[in-house]
């Protein structure tokens, strides 16, 4: 069997092809058939978890607002006037170390971030509600948009965190902005019908914040930077979940990861490396529990089963209703949401 957290070409790749998320994604789905080893991909935190807060927060949702649900997400959410899915994420881990003016600190992969923020195009889902923009092009399936010559390095937009409120986050390029809007996309007579806006709303923490400012308008120089992964925080906390803005306000959904927590569940992890590896190890359960699943996404996995399993080292895992919109829009087009 085989697990990973995301979809990446070669080395090099992403310099040379600019290798967006939604090819890599259609790489690996034209390996889909049941019959084969369990190849689960594009599973940790985000990609992955993040899937199962999208689930867990329409049914709490629901709940809330005495909707029926039928076991249908995309109708479910339709049912809501859920127009955006954002995956809103607060990174506020701080090691309170005076770094070197030319490096790159992150709480993760700083390669891995560099890729996704410099070396690829700003990607979404593309919600149903949205009017046409000059600036965002189709890709060859309904639903999924890029915007030419726009990174996450220059892209900004509105978001809100349970414990930050309302803030100022990077749009940045990931798988799940494809995956979940194809899991909420309702189809009829064979077209679709409805999908909300999907993206990645990133809030990274604080030298990576001053990096980027750095970086802003001079993006070559980001070949030029050392790199260092935050190896021990000691204050903060990382919020990631799933932010539902829907017609009267919007609803949160995930887990809130101190950094006394991670490193008490296990040493030498931060918040996010512990928020990704627990949806590791609950989907390996998963997978010896279902071995001949074929290539899948983290939409196919029972989501109750892994956040079960996963639940004991993710911190605070909670719902948070808000009246928060951006601008106080009912049913706000991507335009609201966006900064520059």
């Amino acid at each position: 069997m085989y697990l990973d957290t995301c979809l990446e070409p070669w080395k090099g790749g992403y310099e040379d092809g600019q290798l967006t998320n939604y090819a890599l994604r259609n790489q690996a789905m034209r390996l889909l058939g049941k019959g084969h080893a369990t190849a689960l991909v594009a599973n940790g935190a985000n990609p992955g978890l993040i899937t199962h807060f999208v689930k867990k927060g329409l049914e709490e949702l629901a709940r809330i607002k005495g909707a029926a649900f039928c076991g249908n997400y995309a109708k479910l959410a339709r049912d809501l006037g859920v127009s955006t899915v954002q995956i809103a994420e607060c990174d506020t881990q701080d090691d309170q170390l005076l770094h070197p003016l030319n490096t790159f600190v992150n709480t993760w992969s700083v390669d891995g971030f560099i890729s996704e923020l410099c070396h690829q195009p700003v990607e979404l889902g593309w919600g149903s509600h949205e009017m046409p923009r000059n600036d965002v092009r189709e890709f060859d399936a309904p639903g999924s948009v890029y915007m030419p010559g726009r990174t996450g390095l220059d892209t900004k937009v509105r978001s809100w965190t349970p414990s930050a409120g309302a803030q100022e986050a990077h749009l940045v390029t990931h798988h799940e902005a494809h995956s979940i809007a194809a899991m909420l996309t309702v189809r009829e007579h064979g077209f679709p019908a409805y999908c909300p806006t999907v993206y990645y709303a990133y809030r990274p923490c604080g030298p990576a914040l001053q990096m980027i400012d750095r970086l802003q308008g001079n993006p070559e120089l980001v070949r030029e930077v050392d790199k260092a992964v935050m190896q021990h925080p000691v204050t903060g906390q990382d919020e990631l979940g799933a932010l539902l803005i829907h017609d009267t306000g919007a609803y949160w959904y995930g887990s809130t990861l101190t950094v006394d927590q991670a490193a008490s569940l296990a040493p030498f992890n931060n918040a996010t490396s512990m928020q990704v590896v627990a949806t590791i190890v609950a989907s390996i359960q998963w997978m010896l529990l279902h071995p001949l699943e074929g290539v899948i996404e983290p939409e196919d996995v029972d989501h109750n089963f892994i956040l079960d399993a996963a639940l004991p080292c993710l911190g605070n895992v909670r719902g948070v209703d808000s009246g928060w919109r951006p601008l106080d829009v009912e049913r706000p087009q991507f335009h609201a949401f966006l900064i520059r």
